[in-house]
């Protein structure tokens, strides 16, 4: 069991590597950052040569929770089998205007002023239950984040003003849930309970 355990998990590992993470508050048909008009041209090159920017948030605005991975244990007398069902891990980013700076510019700078971490990434939940579970079942390991969006303004003297829109998170939570628990008693949780509804499953 521990070496298909370690085989598993070397898989999930490597597909993480090779996969990119999905901006926060997109889907694999939207524009990355990269395709933002801000991300070449006169004006990124001028952005380049400011020191000390400007940097204003306006009022943030909370997002539904968003599931970034989950992975489907069940549980047997003597076996214990997993399989990673769902892995779009995603990363804060901010969306700027076409005259604004690249979008990995000021990131240091832009969290300070919005109160939230811009220069992360969501990583992969830890494979393993609580060692004095002893339920046989379907049980769903899962991470998920609470996102929030944030309009910013970034100027830079007289000549350089712009204005984006951050997408980044709250909270990124993680836990396991049973499968056959009740429907009310998951959604004391609402990530839990949308992990349940997501990865069970269906009977």
């Amino acid at each position: 069991m521990g070496t298909k355990r370690s085989l598993i998990l070397s898989v999930v590992l490597g597909s993480l590597l090779l996969s990119a993470c999905t901006p926060v508050g997109s889907d694999s048909q939207s524009q990355s950052p990269s395709s933002n008009p801000s991300a070449t041209g006169a004006d990124v090159r001028a952005w380049e040569g400011c020191t000390d920017p400007v940097i204003t948030a306006g009022k943030s605005a909370n997002e539904e929770v968003k599931l970034v991975a989950g992975i489907l244990l069940t549980k047997d007398s003597g076996s214990t089998e997993t399989s990673v069902v769902f892995d779009q891990p995603v990363k804060a980013t901010v969306l700027w205007e076409a005259d604004g700076p690249s979008p990995e510019g000021f990131t240091t700078r832009i969290g300070e002023a919005i109160g939230y971490p811009l220069a992360v990434s969501t990583d992969f939940p830890d494979i393993n239950l609580p060692e004095d579970l002893t339920a046989k079942g379907a049980f769903v390991i899962y991470k998920g984040i609470e996102p929030v969006s944030v309009p910013v303004t970034i100027s830079c003297g007289d000549a350089l003003k712009s204005t984006g829109v951050v997408k980044t998170w709250r909270i990124q939570e993680s836990g396991n849930i049973e499968c056959a628990l009740p429907g009310h008693m998951a959604g004391a949780k609402p990530m839990a309970a949308e992990a349940k509804k997501q990865f069970c499953p269906k009977v």
